[in-house]
């Protein structure tokens, strides 16, 4: 009966230490509480580092990654949490782009300049690749 006792402890407070670190370690705040002032993201006036969430139009999650005010990755989830589109940012408005079919499959992949699509972009079919210059 003590080593019951014993177990249920050390589950309980390892389930409450283990919460207190994870939600202590994330540094994700609401959208509404960043400043986006041209290429840089600013919370309380200072360069932010971490991540934010907001939704889209369409209901999907967005999480932005910054890093000392600068955005280096979004990532767009669909409703059931499969990644739709991962955006990794070379400079402000620039970057690598690869977007996912519904069954999780990669569909394109390319560059962007100010969110449009540049340069050679690759599409991915059943049983062909194609390519496309934008």
């Amino acid at each position: 009966m003590s080593f019951l006792k014993v177990a249920g402890l050390r589950f309980i407070v390892f389930s409450i230490l283990f919460t207190s670190i994870f939600i202590g370690c994330s540094n994700s705040v609401s959208i509404k509480k960043l400043v986006f002032n041209q290429c840089q993201i600013l919370l309380d006036g200072k360069l932010y580092s971490g991540e934010y969430q907001k939704n889209n139009l369409n209901n999907n999650l967005i999480i932005g990654i910054v890093k000392n005010g600068l955005l280096i990755e979004t990532r767009e989830y669909v409703s059931d949490r499969k990644l739709a589109r991962l955006r990794i940012f070379s400079s402000c408005e620039k970057g690598v782009e690869k977007i996912y079919s519904a069954d999780g499959k990669l569909y394109c992949e390319g560059e962007f300049n100010n969110y449009k699509r540049v340069g050679l972009w690759t599409y991915y079919s059943r049983d062909s690749v194609y390519e496309i210059k934008y």
